[in-house]
């Protein structure tokens, strides 16, 4: 392909040049009496050949398979260059650069009508491109002082949250490639093992290392570095706590040498997308695969609240990614006492106004409580669900919304804040507590599954989305 370049702007015709792949020729015109001999000589020592005279244009044939440029100050000098080309090739595709305008519009109307003419406004792209940059800056300048706070000498414990799901465990191993750190020094580690079948088929398939921990060895840690959620989600108290990257909303204060929350941002992988741009880490097929469904599931495929960055993540992630194993990875299959658990929260359930409420009763898997969540919305018209269930001595609820109504995580740590850990997004949250303790706090309460209610002198569940 041949590019035809008119230009005035010896800075830009660098650039110009640069759009033509390099197999293609790129021939380069001025404006007769042009006595911009420094420009010349600029594009001269670039090109090999001193620009020719527009009048020149007519001395190659023009057809429709080639690209014509047109970088012109004066808005005169454009409208002459636009009529001398088109009076060379009625087909021929024009691209119009313009210094000055916000616009994507510029010219008459004959020029407007043109279907083979478009017009790339530079100031909004320069200025678009200059806030990537200082963000850029400004996201090597936090990278410097993580690195500072974390003693590169000592074990740093990457501590995720109780059944940690796929957002956090990609954070953990993105933050262990931009520390260059490995599984011994910068361990992955959770209070509660993973459950829920697509993590532990993650976890299988990219190969993570996540051990379980206790409170008192958490305690003893030299230190540690938490990722996609606050420190008061923990009941117990994080010493030795250096860094905090997280998305969650901030609902209590806490402290930390090196803090980073971007409550707007719709996952926890996106920010370490940027950490890692900015630092120039590589992006290896598998942690790329991580980032990339961390991101997909965390934003719910982008059905949730997101940010530009969540985009420009996913956008850099996708041809990275193994998208057969990801495929794997959604696709766990479900053991016949989860299939149970499936038909008994379709006969046993509460609806009432626009909430639907189910009590699962005893399950094998703490996991089969967030899903039947999601499953419920299907029944009926509801807008917001609510469903427990009880593992060992624990239980853990899950609410999800789909109205802007109700915050699903407000909702959690309105109900469950002071007995246990609550937490979550708008649209999905989850809360986790030993039954000893929410049955002290609920009283006479009943925790059966016939009721699939709780009820207290002062907590009723069933009532407290609607008026939450």
């Amino acid at each position: 392909m041949r590019y035809f370049v008119i230009t005035d702007n010896s800075g830009l015709a660098y650039g110009l040049h640069a759009i033509a792949p390099d197999r293609d020729e790129v021939f380069y015109f001025r404006l007769k009496g042009s006595k911009k001999e420094r420009r010349g000589r600029i594009i001269e020592e670039m090109n090999g050949a001193e620009p020719r005279d527009l009048k020149r244009l007519k001395d190659f044939k023009i057809t429709s398979a080639n690209r014509v440029i047109i970088n012109l100050e004066n808005d005169e000098d454009r409208e002459k260059a636009v009529g001398n080309v088109r009076s060379l090739s009625k087909s021929v595709p024009i691209l119009l650069y313009d210094p000055s305008s916000d616009n994507i519009k510029w010219g008459g109307s004959d020029t407007m009508d043109d279907p083979g003419i478009s017009v790339l406004p530079l100031k909004p792209i320069l200025k678009r491109r200059a806030m990537e940059k200082w963000r850029q800056i400004e996201i090597k300048r936090k990278l410097e002082r993580m690195k500072k706070v974390a003693d590169k000498n000592k074990p740093l414990w990457i501590l995720l949250q109780n059944d940690p799901d796929p957002d956090s465990i990609a954070s953990a191993m993105a933050l262990q490639a931009i520390l260059g750190r490995n599984d011994k020094s910068a361990p992955i580690v959770t209070f509660k093992r993973v459950a829920r079948n697509e993590n532990l088929a993650m976890i299988s398939i990219i190969g993570v290392k996540i051990r379980e921990v206790t409170e008192a060895q958490v305690a003893r840690a030299p230190q540690i570095a938490l990722v996609d959620i606050p420190p008061n989600y923990f009941k117990c108290a994080i010493n030795n706590l250096r860094i905090v990257v997280d998305h969650h909303p901030v609902l209590e204060k806490y402290d930390a040498p090196y803090i980073d929350v971007q409550e707007h941002y719709g996952a926890t992988s996106s920010i370490f997308v940027e950490y890692l741009v900015a630092s120039e880490t590589k992006i290896s097929q598998r942690l790329g695969t991580a980032l990339y469904y961390g991101v997909k599931t965390d934003t719910l495929l982008f059905g949730r609240d997101v940010s530009n960055a969540d985009f420009s993540a996913f956008a850099l992630l996708w041809p990275k990614a193994n998208h057969y194993l990801i495929m794997q990875m959604e696709r766990p299959r479900l053991k016949s006492e989860e299939v149970d658990v499936f038909v008994r929260a379709l006969k046993e359930h509460t609806i009432e106004k626009s909430c639907i409420f189910s009590c699962l009763g005893r399950i094998p898997k703490e996991d089969l409580v967030p899903r039947l969540a999601d499953f419920v919305l299907q029944i009926g018209e509801p807008e917001f669900a609510l469903v427990w269930g009880f593992v060992g001595r624990e239980c853990t609820f899950s609410a999800r919304s789909i109205t802007p109504k109700l915050h699903a995580g407000d909702v959690m740590v309105k109900a469950f804040g002071m007995i246990g850990s609550a937490g979550g997004h708008q649209s999905m949250a989850r809360a986790t507590m030993l039954t000893s303790a929410l049955k002290k706090e609920l009283k006479a309460g009943t925790l059966d599954r016939k009721s699939t209610r709780l009820n207290s002198s002062h907590t009723d569940i069933s009532r407290m989305p609607s008026s939450a």
